[in-house]
């Protein structure tokens, strides 16, 4: 729609409001015609004029004098343009606050080509926007396919920061940074296993996967920080430390990522699918790759690097 403050009566105006229909139309993602109410507004006009004594000028704009008068005409009710009324907002004077106009988009297969439509839409109305209209796109698809816009560099500088801070953390935890970058480094594999198994799982990349895998972190840490700050804190060579890490907290590990499992079980029995794909296939995979990653990778990356 395009929003005032604008004069609508205004020839330089309804100038304007032409090129933006007439680039909507010629948009790859647009099924013309678009419901036009301006264009539809002067080719009426037009018609009236030829049985009155008013001029027309050849671009078609309706004289400012009679803008507002013609208007209120060719949306009485009855009329066969009406159904316009609803495309237009009216201040309390009676001038015109704001308009629409609709188009339809071509038919959109893909997540790609609805993200590539909104924002080749936005797009075009920020041109407009350059040359003194208030312009934006609006459809009922954009609240939903807004996400994907903005997924991966949002994805990207979430997980990123979770696992800087994580590095912080353990750096000054275990006031060891050659033990940490080695957890940093299964914590980062861990994350990139999970997002590999959501592929092959078929969970797909939205909001809700991108805030389990940033919650999966701090699930993951779990199953790496006690072994590393067990190991951390023995006495002995690094094969020694190992051995009483593991024997020290292996089990509670283990138990720890059964008891979970156990919890997370239940939701394969869920009723909506949205708990069985979102939070049951990577709930498992979040507890059996940090199993993984912290009783089985973490004691051989440790032991190959003897960090100390």
């Amino acid at each position: 729609g395009a929003v005032a403050p604008l004069d609508f009566s205004d020839h330089a105006t309804q100038d304007k409001l032409g090129e933006l229909v007439a680039a909507l139309e010629l948009s790859a993602w647009v099924k013309p015609p678009a419901l036009d109410w301006l264009g539809d507004f002067q080719k009426w006009a037009l018609v009236v004029s030829n049985h009155t004594q008013e001029v027309i000028d050849s671009a078609g704009r309706i004289p400012p004098h009679l803008f507002y008068p013609w208007l209120a005409e060719f949306l009485a009710p009855g009329s066969d343009f009406a159904f316009y009324a609803n495309y237009l907002s009216f201040k309390r004077d009676g001038s015109l606050e704001s308009a629409q106009v609709m188009g339809f988009h071509v038919p959109l297969q893909s997540t790609d080509t609805f993200v590539q439509a909104m924002l080749d839409m936005r797009a075009l109305c920020d041109a407009f926007e350059r040359t003194g209209l208030s312009v934006f796109p609006y459809s009922e698809y954009h609240i939903f396919y807004e996400q994907y816009a903005i997924l991966v560099p949002q994805a990207s500088m979430l997980l990123f920061s979770a696992i800087v801070v994580i590095l912080l953390v353990m750096s000054l935890l275990l006031g060891n940074m050659g033990l940490s970058l080695p957890v940093l480094l299964l914590l980062t594999l861990n994350q990139i296993d999970l997002i590999g198994i959501m592929h092959l799982a078929s969970v797909h990349m939205n909001g809700i996967s991108i805030i389990n895998l940033v919650m999966a972190i701090g699930l993951s840490v779990e199953y790496l920080a006690h072994i590393a700050s067990t190991y951390n804190m023995a006495l002995g060579d690094h094969v020694h430390k190992l051995r009483v890490a593991m024997a020290s907290v292996g089990s509670s590990v283990v138990s720890g990522g059964l008891t979970t499992l156990l919890g997370v079980v239940v939701l394969a029995f869920a009723k909506y699918p949205v708990f069985q794909i979102y939070y049951f296939r990577m709930y498992l995979a979040t507890v059996l790759c940090g199993s993984l990653h912290g009783l089985v990778l973490l004691p051989v990356v440790l032991g190959l690097i003897d960090a100390r």
